[in-house]
């Protein structure tokens, strides 16, 4: 899902998930009881998760592990949301900057598994492709069909104190 700042793609992702999980209730929880229920999904805010992986490899002893079992359980949970894509800081280009490279190792991994990744970004079509690549993009939205939110005012400032 693309849009500009504040057009409410976090929160429609949001909704996208609880309807999910209700569905997943229903349908799933009279034969399979609480395990139906077990984690299934994560959520990851990938400015803060880029920064972690920065953090951890930097300054913890066995941090490239901590990583490492960080990217397999975001490729290998069954539903990943990615929030925020294309907000983390880069250092050097994508194709030099090594936690955000981290990405591609999920989205691909996603892909080969057909495991569904669903992504709120404030990048247009154009934007991601330039930013992370054919392959990377190709993977994204191939599968996952970009959805573009139609241009409409910063719902924080418009109804913050930034509004008029």
């Amino acid at each position: 899902m693309s849009g500009g700042a504040g057009c409410g793609k976090t929160f429609a992702m949001v909704c996208v998930v609880r309807t999910m999980i209700e569905q997943r209730w229903v349908a799933r929880v009279p034969s399979e009881g609480k395990r139906a229920m077990r984690p299934f999904m994560a959520w990851a805010r990938w400015p803060e998760t880029v920064n972690e992986f920065r953090v951890t490899a930097a300054v913890r002893e066995a941090g490239l592990a901590e990583i490492a079992a960080t990217v397999d359980r975001l490729s290998e949970v069954e539903v990943l949301v990615i929030d925020d894509l294309g907000a983390e800081r880069l250092k050097g280009d994508y194709a030099e900057d090594w936690a955000t490279s981290q990405l591609d190792l999920i989205v691909d991994r996603r892909y080969n598994d057909m495991k569904p990744t669903m992504y709120t970004t404030n990048l247009a079509r154009r934007e991601l492709m330039e930013r992370y690549g054919s392959r990377l993009f190709s993977r994204l939205v191939g599968e996952n069909p970009l959805f573009e939110v139609r241009a409409i005012p910063d719902m924080r400032v418009v109804n913050g104190k930034g509004g008029a």
